[in-house]
């Protein structure tokens, strides 16, 4: 849910916190990332998906929502206008120091009206096993489970237009943010009391879609317009030392005022743990025109208007059981004017965004092999944001003024294609758009640094040549390509003796990616094929960054020029090689061997942290046991190498050091059928 995509080293988080991602998302023609820091990512599980799409670099003259870095496209299968049809699957997993887990999923295709009108759905719920005991709890406190859906209708009204309307929603529920350990004896993984005691975190998405496709003869014109509903929840009690400091801050600010007597009023009386409940929900509409020139001669285009209006709400208390009765024992009246209902913390920020954009690209055939591509996105965003804080007795209402970005971004291209080869240029610009740092400056309001942060920016140049050799039967790919980043939002994290840790994001200098991606395909033999993907990518900056904070030793470091951005090694490779027995009285059995490696890499730019290397091994086989009915059994983490994915040293001894790991051996069987 908190996992980030990143290509070609433009990142600089392991998780989204408070920044947007730097790729962007689309189911069909449905954006799915947001404006704001993210709420969760829509989890779409590979059942029923005609394909996935992967565009990297900067994105703005194809779809309507921009990207800093590229884009995931996820595409649905259509419903089948032609013939009823379905399929039911279930897969029972288990994994390596921890429980049993299934997955079940389920499609249905109906016609209503052969060739005009039909519809598809789709449902799926997970149950996940942990595998990270926790101390006091007694359990795994890792698992989730998740239910989700879409439904999907088609109209042909006639052999022009087609009209599709789609339905998504998911529903997860987790007992822990994330996969961290508390030590790094990796064959036992445990988390400790110092770790939270209860996460009780729920995510929410809702979309809904309507989408026109109209054949005028010289192009095709789509409409779409969608609505997206996000959010995430939680309800924390934390036991931590940090819960332990805090309540002794709280002491320290009674008694400084005069509503305490003496040490110990608070701290030996209350139960330190505190309990947080904010919930974040962000709704957007997108409305988008687009015309698309068909193949009719020399020149092809593409046009497009794209709309956005979005909101992000969130609500904040964080209750303290049994503080209001304290205070009061000790101050009649006290404990209800400053901490009503338990609450010695209530926030209330409100962000909104609207977008107006419009994009092309024109395609122009200079011979029968060469080709030239220019186009552009010109982007007219403003963002606002004001909140409503209560901490003790203070109250702030904060409206801060409008971020106002107007943008343009360029794209030129020039191909050449052979009979067997293509070769191709290209140069392209990317933003991502600033904001306000709303949880910051709640808790800092006279604050004059760090209450907002700039739009970064992205050049991105690459070129590259693919070719097709032994009658097609290999292929290669290969791109070389430079991306040079100004202005870069990086999170930081600030101890607030108020409230805890408070998160700000700066514009932290410049950097530049540049690498190559080299990808094989073989068929070997008929039965036998391979692929492998094998990149090198130096990513690292550009320059010194302004003083940002490392909450490690507490104090503004400036990270020098040359530093590697994290979340990219230097080297990465993945592999697949598969072996399918071309004999249909065996049910054509097959078998896939999967191998990922990355180098170690930084997982911090501050703190300069880092991930050893990695090498995975995935093992699949199958067989079609009749015409309706497949098994699969495949295993996760062949080798059970466990690694640390990332790693927190642990601030002060308030919050505790901690490893994220890769998920242990997990095997699987799974059962569809087909009809």
């Amino acid at each position: 849910q908190r996992d980030v995509i990143t290509m070609r080293g433009i990142g600089t988080s392991l998780f989204n916190n408070f920044l947007q991602p730097t790729v962007s998302t689309y189911a069909n023609e449905i954006p799915l990332a947001g404006y704001f820091f993210p709420t969760g990512n829509l989890d779409i599980m590979p059942f029923d998906l005609e394909r996935v799409e992967f565009l990297k670099g900067p994105q703005g003259t194809l779809y309507g929502s921009a990207s800093l870095g590229g884009v995931v496209r996820y595409l649905f299968n259509r419903p089948n206008l032609d013939r009823n049809e379905g399929a039911l699957s279930l897969s029972i997993s288990d994994t390596a120091s921890g429980g049993t887990g299934f997955v079940a999923q389920g499609m249905f295709n109906v016609v209503l009206a052969e060739d005009k009108f039909a519809l598809r759905g789709v449902v799926a719920h997970e149950d996940a096993a942990g595998w990270i005991d926790h101390e006091t709890l007694g359990k795994d406190h890792n698992t989730y489970d998740q239910t989700s859906g879409r439904l999907m209708a088609s109209w042909t009204p006639s052999d022009k237009v087609r009209v599709d309307a789609t339905y998504i929603f998911q529903d997860s529920n987790l007992d822990a943010w994330d996969n961290s350990v508390s030590s790094p004896d990796f064959d036992n993984p445990f988390a400790s009391q110092d770790h939270h005691l209860t996460q009780d975190v729920k995510y929410r998405y809702k979309v809904a879609n309507g989408s026109v496709f109209w054949d005028l003869g010289f192009a095709e014109f789509m409409s779409s317009t969608s609505y997206l509903e996000k959010g995430m929840g939680w309800n924390l009690e934390d036991g931590t030392a940090l819960a332990n400091a805090m309540i002794g801050w709280e002491e320290e600010f009674l008694l400084a005022i005069g509503v305490l007597a003496e040490p110990g009023d608070l701290t030996d009386y209350l139960d330190r743990t505190y309990v947080s409940t904010p919930d974040a929900s962000e709704t957007s509409w997108f409305q988008e025109f687009r015309l698309v020139s068909n193949d009719t001669g020399r020149f092809d285009w593409i046009a497009g208007l794209y709309y956005a209006d979005a909101e992000m709400s969130w609500l904040e208390t964080q209750p303290w059981p049994g503080l209001e009765d304290r205070v009061n024992e000790v101050s009649p009246g006290m404990g209800t004017a400053l901490y009503g209902d338990d609450s010695w913390l209530f926030w209330e920020p409100t962000s909104n965004a609207t977008e107006l954009a419009v994009y092309g690209e024109l395609g122009i055939d200079l011979s029968s092999r060469w080709k030239l591509n220019v186009g552009g996105r010109y982007t007219d965003l403003e963002k606002t944001d004001d909140s409503d804080v209560r901490v003790y007795d203070s109250y702030y209402s904060l409206d801060e003024p409008p971020v106002d970005l107007k943008v343009f971004s360029p794209k030129v291209s020039l191909a050449y294609n052979g009979d067997a080869s293509m070769w191709y240029a290209l140069v392209s610009r990317g933003y991502r758009a600033g904001g306000v740092n709303s949880t910051y400056v709640v808790n800092n309001p006279d604050a004059t640094e760090f209450r907002t942060y700039d739009t970064d920016n992205l050049w991105n140049y690459e070129t590259g040549i693919r070719k097709a050799w032994a009658g097609g039967k290999v292929t290669t790919d290969v791109t070389l390509f430079y991306l040079d980043w100004t202005d870069i939002q990086l999170d930081a994290a600030f101890l607030d003796e108020r409230v805890g840790y408070v998160n700000a994001v700066f514009n932290a200098a410049e950097a530049f990616s540049m690498g190559v991606e080299a990808v094989l395909s073989a068929q070997l033999t008929d039965s036998l094929s391979f692929n492998t993907a094998i990149m090198w990518n130096q990513a690292e900056l550009a320059a010194d960054t302004p003083p940002l904070w490392d909450s490690t030793i507490y104090d503004f470091v400036v990270v020098p020029e040359g530093t590697a951005l994290p979340t990219t090694p230097e080297w990465s490779a993945a592999s697949t090689l598969q072996y399918c027995w071309m004999n249909g009285s065996m049910g054509y059995p097959w078998v896939s061997l999967q191998h990922f490696y990355k180098d170690s890499y930084l997982t911090d730019l501050v703190t300069q942290h880092s991930a050893s290397s990695q090498s995975l091994f995935n093992l699949q086989l199958g067989a079609s046991v009749t015409k309706q009915l497949q098994l699969t059994l495949a295993v996760r983490n062949l080798l059970d190498e466990r690694k640390a994915t990332d790693y927190t040293p642990g601030y002060y001894g308030l919050v505790p050091e901690s490893w994220w790991l890769t998920r242990p051996r997990t095997m699987s069987l799974t059962a569809q059928w087909n009809f």
